[in-house]
């Protein structure tokens, strides 16, 4: 996947972290070398050897105060919420996960430095050839402005998000045009931290041309424009479909989770490296264990602790790879009390929209005479 190798920089970790983050790149081709920071004074010294990325154990301070803007920077705890990842990305952060999610991993990273690149360029040279067609094609919504906030250019995708044309645009203050009245204070300060040479990363809400908001993370970089000038790029990715997709998840959540917890059937969601993020009561009770929390919290690795025999695990993943579901695979389970039953599985992989894979999800259950 890489053609070099990545230094990445493993910030406040924990004991268990260097393993499950190598496993989780390696199994996707990454090339890398990862050192680590144990509190945030040795990660400000080595900030200066220049990583490709930074993985942080949690964060409490505001990330913009200790890492530089053009090093991207992933947020991984083991009690991430949806808000605590909001107000990470705010603070400067990249993407945020659970530790469950490790395997979401390569993806983000991918991600991340596909931006921190853009964004790089953009600061050396915001029109040159290969800036241009990243700009022309973004799907995010791009503006360019010169330092006092005129808008100098936009490209295809600010006229989808908000409706006005370059005619429209050019030669205009961009807060004239999206703004709120009650965030002009705030877009403000953020434009003035710009023009001072700061990067800086923006949960917050715009308008389109027929006053209506739209919710976007808004990305302001200092750069230099085609004619020699200071300038600004403002860059601007809806958010609003995902707001939208995160309430029906919870409300799908809510729902799902009674017929989840319900089910007579053992019903599941792994990792790709063998843990259950998710098991419902059944399947505690087939596997022998007095609650879902001693499954999920107990069972560290389901191949060696579960599987009677390893390889069968490593079977089933071999053909969830080839067909990406499987139905009615059998195999021999060892409960927690050492004695082994005979189950038959039905699981599918859940991937991401660029096609990485995120967990499983299955059903188990005993089979007739097992």
């Amino acid at each position: 996947m890489q053609n070099t190798t990545l230094r990445i920089l493993l910030a406040n970790p924990n004991p268990n972290d260097t393993a499950l983050i190598s496993q989780a790149l390696a199994e996707a081709g990454f090339r890398f070398h990862i050192e680590t920071a144990a509190n945030d004074d040795a990660l400000r010294r080595m900030l200066g050897d220049g990583p490709d990325l930074i993985i942080r154990r949690d964060a409490d301070a505001p990330l913009r105060n200790l890492i530089p803007a053009t090093i991207p920077v992933i947020v991984i705890s083991n009690t991430m919420t949806h808000e605590r990842g909001r107000e990470l990305v705010e603070s400067g952060a990249h993407d945020y996960m659970h530790t469950s999610d490790i395997g979401r991993l390569p993806a983000s990273a991918s991600r991340a430095l596909r931006d921190a690149a853009l964004r790089r360029a953009s600061t050396q040279s915001p029109l040159a050839d290969h800036f241009a067609q990243a700009y022309r094609h973004s799907l995010d919504a791009v503006a360019m402005l010169d330092i006092e906030e005129h808008v100098v250019d936009i490209n295809a995708a600010f006229t989808r998000l908000f409706g006005f044309s370059i005619d429209e645009m050019r030669g205009r203050r961009l807060s004239d045009c999206i703004m709120p009245q009650d965030r002009r204070e705030e877009f403000m300060s953020l434009t003035a931290r710009v023009q001072n040479g700061e990067m800086i990363r923006r949960r917050t809400t715009r308008l389109r041309k027929d006053a209506s908001p739209v919710e976007v993370i808004a990305i302001g970089v200092p750069v230099t424009l085609a004619d020699g000038n200071h300038g600004i790029c403002a860059i601007y990715s809806d958010i609003s479909p995902r707001e939208k997709a995160i309430r029906a998840l919870r409300q799908a959540e809510s729902r799902y989770r009674s017929f989840f917890m319900e089910a007579v059937e053992g019903m599941f969601i792994s990792t790709p490296t063998g843990r259950f993020m998710l098991a419902n009561p059944a399947l505690a009770e087939l596997l022998g264990y007095e609650s879902v929390s001693a499954v999920t919290d107990g069972i560290r690795n389901i191949s060696r602790e579960v599987y009677a025999d390893a390889s069968q695990r490593d079977r089933l993943l071999e053909l969830l790879g080839r067909h990406g579901a499987v139905r009615d695979f059998r195999t021999r389970v060892v409960r927690r009390d050492g004695t082994v039953i005979t189950v038959r599985q039905n699981v599918r992989e859940v991937r991401d929209e660029d096609g990485e894979l995120l967990y499983y999800q299955g059903t188990m259950a005993l089979t007739q005479g097992g």
